[in-house]
């Protein structure tokens, strides 16, 4: 009787301290009752994902020998696959998972897991196959979707991503991450207007002190249709709300743009568009000192795309991604 008090004791104090995430401490308890049986279900499974969480050396261990004893058991498996792929033992945990789906063929996190593992060993059709079976399987899985349009866009594929992108944000209108891959594939596929209309909705929903961000992903649509006008407008914007060498060398390019190649601009359009600019050290340059330099187009891709990429990170940093 006193064994199997000591026995329900460790549970409880295991179970107890993994759902506070006080994970070192329901691993130690865990580990009380291997001692006292070392094929315990319960126990390995405890010591296991709670040693995954601790980063314990023993942790794949034991939710290998987990599943091993429960071959049929769904979250042995599933605990193992994950367990794994946190490792970062790729092969290994598509393995666990091709097991699990195996058990549940139509688990929609199960396809989701096996389209990324086919997805990080660059099996991009086996992906998109295995994340479209997961959609379809749960249309409320949006880690299948939102992984879909990555997979589609890398594989160039824009029409695809465009309209799984679409259905993403017309279920969740407030995510500013959907309502960029919307408006970055609708230039892809040549939809300025809707890319405009987009970057117009983004405005409203995203933090004010983004919007210089915004304001580049604008002046991408302003190059793609050479408005060049528009454009240095949209720079000076941009050289306004972000002090930056950055703001500065795309103010250059498209002020340079619109002096060069709109015929119908005169002095007074551009300057005022220019004006807006103007903030203290940062003001556009003294020509008493020479044109400034232009950048190549190819610097000024480059500067937008990476614009794009932190904007993306900023957001998934906060914890407002997809």
């Amino acid at each position: 009787m006193e064994a199997s008090s000591d026995t329900r004791g460790w549970r409880a104090r295991a179970e107890d301290h993994f759902a506070r995430r006080e994970y070192r401490a329901s691993y130690e308890a865990a580990l009380e009752g291997l001692s006292a049986d070392p094929d315990d279900l319960d126990a390995l499974r405890l010591a296991g994902r709670s040693g995954v969480e601790i980063e314990a050396g023993d942790a794949v261990a034991h939710l290998q020998r987990a599943a091993e004893l429960a071959p049929d058991d769904v979250g042995s498996w599933r605990d193992l696959g994950d367990a794994l792929a946190a490792e970062g033992r790729t092969a290994e945990a598509e393995e666990a998972w091709k097991k699990l789906a195996a058990l549940r063929p139509d688990d929609s996190v199960v396809l989701t897991s096996l389209g990324h593992a086919a997805l990080a060993a660059g099996h991009r059709d086996e992906a998109a196959e295995r994340l479209t079976a997961a959609a379809e399987a749960d249309a409320r899985n949006m880690s299948a979707s939102m992984s879909l349009v990555d997979v589609y866009r890398d594989m160039g594929q824009f029409p695809q991503a465009l309209a799984i992108a679409q259905r993403i944000w017309e279920t969740d209108p407030e995510a500013v991450l959907s309502g960029l891959d919307v408006a970055e594939l609708s230039l892809s596929v040549g939809d300025f207007d809707s890319a405009e209309e987009v970057y117009d909705q983004l405005l409203e929903i995203d933090d004010e002190g983004h919007e210089a961000f915004i304001r580049y992903g604008q002046l991408g649509v302003a190059l793609k249709r050479e408005q060049w006008i528009a454009a240095s407008a949209l720079a000076a914007s941009a050289a306004r709300l972000e002090q930056s060498a950055r703001s500065q060398r795309l103010l250059a390019y498209f002020a340079d743009r619109a002096i060069a190649f709109d015929r119908n601009a005169t002095s007074p359009d551009l300057g005022a568009a220019l004006l807006m600019s103007q903030s203290g050290v940062f003001a556009l340059p003294n020509l008493d000192q020479g044109p400034p330099e232009v950048p190549s187009l190819e610097e000024v891709e480059r500067l937008l795309a990476d614009a794009r990429f932190e904007h993306r990170r900023i957001h998934i940093e906060e914890g407002t991604a997809r």
